[in-house]
C-alpha cells in the first residue's frame, strides 16, 4: 500500500518536473539560438562576450576558460549527432541536469518524511511546497544565462543526496567525492564554498551527527575543499597561466554592486528566501544536517558573489536559490501544519 503511494508521488513528481524542464530546455534553445544569430550578424565578430561550445575558445579569458566541463561535454555531443546548432545541445543538457537536480532535491526533502496513511498530508504539502519555490529560481536561469548554471545545481543535489545516504556506506562518500572533481572543473567556487560548508558545520555542536561521526564529516569537507583547490589551482597556475579577465571588465564589484539597479534585482530574485531566513532566525526552527549544510553553504557564497560577481546576475546563485527552496519547502510546510494544530 505504502509503496504504490510512494511510486504515485514520484511518478507525479517526475512528470511535473519533466513538464517545467521541457519549457525551459525550449527556452533556453530558443535565447542561445538568437544570440547565436545575433553574435553571426556582428560585422567585427568579436563583439559577443561569450561562445557557446567553441572548437577553439579564442580568446581566452578567466574565468571561463577554467569553467571547461560543459563546453567540452557540448562539444563531445555536437560531434557525436553531427549537428551545426549548439543551442540544441545547450538545452538538452540544461534539460537533463535541471531534472535530475530538481528529482535530487525532491528526494533530499522528503527522506525521512512518512509515508504511512495519517502522515501523506504533511508529506504531500512539503512536495506541494518544494514544487512551488522553485519557479521562483528557475525564472532566472534564462537571463544572461550560461551552459554551467544547472550543472552546477545537479552538483548540489547529488551532493546532498550523497550526503543524506553516507551512513548506508562507503560508496555515497566516494560519489560525493567524484562529483566534486567534476564540479571542480565546472565551477570549482561552489565546490571550495560546499566544503567549507561542511567542515565548519562539522565542527559546529552536533549539527551533522546524523550524517556520522564528526572527524568523518570534516574530513569529507576538507577532502571536497581541497579537491576544489587543487583543480582551480592547477586550471590557473599550470594549465592557463596569467590569464587576465575580459577588457574593461574590474574582477572586484563589490563598488558597482552597490548601484541601486543591482541591488534592486538582487532583492527581487531573494525575497522569498531572505523572509525565510528572517523566519528562521526568529523562531530558531530545528533542522536537518543537510537543511544547515545548504543554509551554510549559500550564506558562505554571498560574499564571494558580492565581491568578484555581479549580483544582477542572479544566474550566479541559482543552484543555492534551488538548494534552498527544499529548506523553504519543509519550513513553510511546518508553519503551516503548526497553525493548523493550534487553531
Amino acid at each position: 500500500m505504502n509503496s504504490g503511494y510512494l511510486r504515485k508521488e514520484r511518478l507525479f513528481v517526475g512528470f511535473f518536473l519533466f513538464s517545467i524542464c521541457c519549457n525551459l530546455a525550449h527556452l533556453i534553445h530558443q535565447a542561445w539560438f538568437e544570440f547565436q544569430v545575433l553574435s553571426a550578424d556582428d560585422p567585427l565578430g568579436n563583439k559577443a562576450l561569450y561562445f557557446l561550445f567553441p572548437t577553439t575558445p579564442k580568446p581566452l579569458h578567466a574565468p571561463e576558460a577554467y569553467r571547461l566541463a560543459i563546453p567540452a561535454l557540448g562539444r563531445f555531443f555536437l560531434q557525436m549527432f553531427r549537428l551545426k546548432d549548439p543551442s540544441v545541445v545547450a538545452g538538452a543538457l540544461d534539460f537533463v541536469f535541471g531534472f535530475f537536480a530538481l528529482y535530487f532535491f525532491y528526494r533530499v526533502a522528503t527522506d525521512g518524511l512518512s509515508i504511512t496513511k495519517g502522515e501523506r498530508t504533511k508529506r504531500t504539502l512539503v512536495v506541494a511546497m518544494l514544487l512551488a519555490f522553485v519557479q521562483f529560481p528557475m525564472a532566472w536561469v534564462i537571463p544572461r544565462q550560461r551552459p554551467e548554471t544547472l550543472p552546477t545545481a545537479f552538483f548540489l543535489a547529488s551532493a546532498l543526496f550523497c550526503l543524506a545516504r553516507v551512513r548506508r556506506g562507503a560508496i555515497w562518500t566516494g560519489l560525493l567525492l567524484a562529483v566534486g572533481v567534476w564540479q571542480s572543473f565546472v565551477r570549482g567556487d561552489v565546490v571550495l564554498v560546499f566544503g567549507a560548508a561542511l567542515v565548519l558545520m562539522s565542527l559546529w555542536g552536533g549539527t551533522l551527527d546524523e550524517l556520522g561521526p564528526r572527524s568523518h564529516n570534516v574530513l569529507r569537507g576538507v577532502c571536497i575543499t581541497v579537491i576544489a583547490a587543487g583543480v582551480q589551482g592547477y586550471l590557473q597556475l599550470v594549465r592557463y597561466p596569467h590569464l587576465s579577465y575580459w577588457p574593461g571588465v574590474e574582477v572586484v564589484q563589490f563598488r558597482h554592486n552597490l548601484n541601486l539597479h543591482q541591488l534592486g534585482d538582487w532583492t527581487v530574485a531573494l525575497f522569498p528566501f531572505l523572509v525565510l531566513a528572517a523566519y528562521l532566525m526568529l523562531k530558531r526552527v530545528p533542522l536537518r544536517a543537510v537543511d544547515a549544510i545548504v543554509i551554510a553553504s549559500s550564506v558562505l557564497y554571498l560574499p564571494a558573489w558580492f565581491s568578484v560577481g555581479v549580483i544582477a546576475e542572479v544566474r550566479i546563485y541559482v543552484p543555492f536559490m534551488l538548494a534552498l527552496s527544499l529548506v523553504a519547502a519543509r519550513t513553510a510546510s511546518s508553519y503551516l501544519t503548526q497553525d493548523d494544530a493550534t487553531s
